[in-house]
């Protein structure tokens, strides 16, 4: 009996230490395996009522990653490595984790030396020596997140390049927009100057002919008149002269002389008249001031209904080219010419001052006036040659004008010419201080539109 218990005792003793040697080579199998993982591996107690969270196991890498020793590891617990913001989410993770056996999260780990590791905690529920603990494999995600974050920064450069980009087509549509209205009124602004230039042209053409007409009807009705008279006269001369008694008609040929001088000296005025028309020839032989103080004083003379006129006007001879000074003596002309036709004005007054940079002229009346706004509506076909042609002839010599006007308050006909022209190779010059503004001819409110 004592043998077989003998036998049965080292037979039982063989299999302990045979299960004993295998047990230990499978404990060596599973650390060599355990430590030979890249990822670090953390076993953490799983147990509520036993320290949840405190390490139970760790593997070689989680050591090296965190730089503790294993000892030192297993004294702490998950809430030791984790960053400060993840520390709150540990109780929560747990309760998922023991609820569905198996989470994946992302989190970041902080080594003994401070240095923060992103990591994806790949968790789940194990049996560890008969107790529940959790097999957390922690992945080093540092290549992926800086990855992540390189396209997260490419593509919020992309997204600002993709604004600025936007921003500057935007600016760019918007000034194309622009210079494409602003091609479409200069193309409007153009179409209207043809059809104001056709409209001059033809309304020269008109002018042309009936100055024409004028001037032949003026040398038919006066002229030729004058010298069918003065004819008669010189006829009646003769026969007298040739009667048998000439001393008897000598003062009857004395009388006669005289109405033969009036008839020449009527012509003489009326030359002079239509050649003063034609061509301000006095601008050659006297100048601009002379010639427009003449010109203001034939008008006032001729208009009985100008009961009051003045022109002021400075001496600008040397200021302005010779072309410039016959453009100037056109516009005062016709804008005399207009007050003739249409103001049925008692008043006038030209005034012509040098300033400083520029010249200043004012043509004003009492007259009846008009409404600028109703005239600078119409069609260019209907505005009249008149407003027409100043306008051009300011606009040639460089000047601006405007005009001043309201029905039964007379009109005020202004332009400045810059004196920056060239005369006998040097540049004119106005005075040091230009002389006082005398007051206009009080007329009552206007209304202003530039020409």
């Amino acid at each position: 009996m004592r043998t077989s218990q003998v036998i049965l005792f080292i037979l039982f003793s063989l299999l302990i230490y045979r299960y004993t040697i295998k047990l230990k080579v499978s404990e060596s199998r599973y650390y060599q395996l355990f430590n030979k993982i890249k990822d670090a591996v953390l076993v953490l107690s799983a147990d509520k009522a036993n320290n949840i969270g405190r390490f139970l196991e760790v593997n070689d890498e989680a050591c090296k990653r965190l730089g503790y020793t294993r000892e030192e590891l297993l004294k702490l617990s998950i809430a030791n490595i984790n960053s400060p913001e993840d520390v709150p989410q540990i109780p929560a993770r747990f309760e998922r984790l023991l609820a569905d056996k198996h989470v994946l999260f992302d989190s970041v780990h902080v080594a003994k030396d401070g240095r923060r590791i992103p990591v994806e905690v790949n968790a789940l529920i194990v049996d560890f020596m008969g107790k529940p603990a959790s097999l957390a494999i922690c992945r080093d995600i540092t290549i992926r997140r800086q990855a992540q974050e390189a396209l997260q920064k490419a593509h919020e450069e992309l997204e600002q390049r993709v604004e600025e980009r936007t921003a500057e087509l935007t600016k760019v549509n918007r000034q194309l927009r622009q210079e494409m209205a602003e091609h479409r009124q200069t193309a409007e602004a153009l179409k209207e100057s043809e059809q104001k230039l056709r409209h001059l042209a033809t309304r020269l053409l008109t002018v042309q002919e009936d100055e024409r007409r004028r001037v032949s009807q003026e040398l038919h009705d006066e002229m030729a008149q004058e010298l069918v008279a003065m004819k008669l006269l010189i006829s009646s001369f003769k026969e007298k002269l040739q009667g048998k008694n000439p001393l008897k008609n000598q003062e009857s040929l004395v009388q006669e002389c005289d109405q033969l001088g009036q008839f020449l000296q009527a012509m003489v005025d009326n030359i002079r008249r239509l050649s003063r028309d034609l061509s301000p020839v006095i601008l050659k032989d006297l100048g601009l001031s002379v010639a427009l103080r003449n010109l203001c004083d034939d008008f006032c003379k001729q208009n009985k209904s100008i009961k009051n006129c003045f022109c002021n006007i400075d001496e600008v001879n040397d200021l302005l080219p010779k072309q410039d000074q016959i453009n100037i003596y056109h516009i005062v002309q016709e804008s005399l010419a207009n007050i003739s036709k249409h103001s049925d004005a008692s008043q006038l007054r030209l005034t012509i001052e040098r300033r400083q940079d520029h010249l200043s002229f004012v043509l004003e009346d009492n007259g009846k006036g008009f409404d600028p706004g109703d005239v600078l509506l119409r069609q260019p076909t209907a505005i009249g040659l008149g407003l027409a042609t100043l306008e051009e002839r300011v606009r040639i010599l460089g000047g601006s004008l405007k005009i001043e006007s309201k029905k039964g308050a007379g009109t005020r006909v202004m332009f400045d010419l810059p004196l920056m022209k060239m005369v006998n190779g040097e540049k004119g010059q106005g005075p040091e201080d230009p002389p006082p503004v005398k007051p206009p001819i009080d007329n009552g409110p206007r209304v202003e539109s530039s020409g």
